[in-house]
């Protein structure tokens, strides 16, 4: 009877990422209550892990609230970041700002006196929407149902929570930069540039990825990486009020060039996404976040120029 009950519970899933509904969902939230069932972030990248998901870091965010802040509102923030190699691929030959997804990233979290923990990411849909893809891609939803799929089947009871939308982030496209490239020997110059700007400003740059490692040789790109960037001040600001929010990557750059073009593209998502995304109206958690988006502005044009 559980195994039926389990099916119809991802049926319904599995429908509402492929069909329009009525509120827009930017996330996956599902959780379960500790009371009945013991689950920790280690246990969720062990699920990933057996399920052919590479998972990169699993960061308990906590500590770091705690080192920079003196205190946490939660018993459990962590964030899961991963990739599925052989989906993963795919998309990123189709589409080079599938970078900006690339890895992807997914929060456990679980607050104080709360029996739920909680596990989010982004949807396929959302990335599609920021992607600017006209048509729903198939590959997309594939690796929506790869992380999903896991963590349901080892939840016993599944609950699955709502995350409204603002949808305004239509109106707002990818932020481009664009530099054109006297010679190949241009692109170690922009990346010192980058990271030495990274070193002087609020971000902390986490992980840098080679793309084109993952590509191989069949790669159209000439150069292609990825820069996870983060301010823990941010995070922990509106962690409180919009927890998932930490699933999105607008910190997230990528630089490429593909080959036989002359120029070097850095691509990243406007923190607006994000607002969006999770509907944030808290007063400052909308000011750091669009602080943040001022200083990225600023550091890739200089960066560019």
């Amino acid at each position: 009877m559980k195994f039926f009950i389990h099916l119809a519970i991802f049926s319904s899933l599995m429908f509402a990422m492929s069909a329009k509904p009525k509120i827009y969902q930017d996330f996956h939230v599902t959780g379960l209550k500790t009371t009945e069932q013991a689950m920790t972030p280690q246990m969720i990248e062990k699920t990933l892990t057996d399920a052919g998901i590479t998972v990169i870091s699993n960061e308990n965010l906590n500590e770091a609230f705690t080192k920079s802040y003196k205190r946490s509102d939660f018993k459990v923030y962590s964030i899961i970041t991963y990739y599925h190699k052989e989906i993963s691929k795919k998309l990123l030959t189709l589409y080079p700002n599938m970078g900006l997804f690339y890895p992807s990233r997914l929060v456990v979290f679980q607050k104080k006196n709360d029996p739920i923990l909680w596990v989010a990411l982004v949807s396929s849909r959302t990335m599609g929407k920021i992607l600017t893809l006209k048509k729903r891609e198939k590959l997309l939803a594939d690796l929506d149902r790869s992380v999903l799929r896991p963590i349901i089947k080892t939840i016993k009871k599944p609950r699955f929570n709502q995350i409204n939308s603002s949808q305004l982030r239509q109106l707002r496209p990818l932020i481009l930069h664009q530099k054109e490239l006297k010679d190949d020997k241009n692109i170690a110059f922009i990346e010192a540039r980058l990271k030495k700007a990274i070193t002087t400003s609020s971000f902390q740059l986490k992980n840098v990825m080679n793309l084109n490692k993952t590509l191989g040789k069949e790669t159209p790109y000439d150069f292609y990486k990825s820069y996870q960037l983060r301010n823990v001040k941010t995070l922990f600001t509106k962690s409180t009020l919009y927890p998932e929010s930490a699933a999105h990557t607008p910190y997230h750059l990528i630089l490429y060039k593909k080959k036989g073009s002359r120029y070097l593209t850095v691509t990243q998502i406007d923190t607006a996404h994000l607002i969006d995304s999770s509907d944030i109206t808290d007063t400052a958690s909308l000011k750091a976040l669009i602080g943040d988006q001022k200083e990225l502005d600023d550091l890739l044009k200089k960066v560019t120029k």
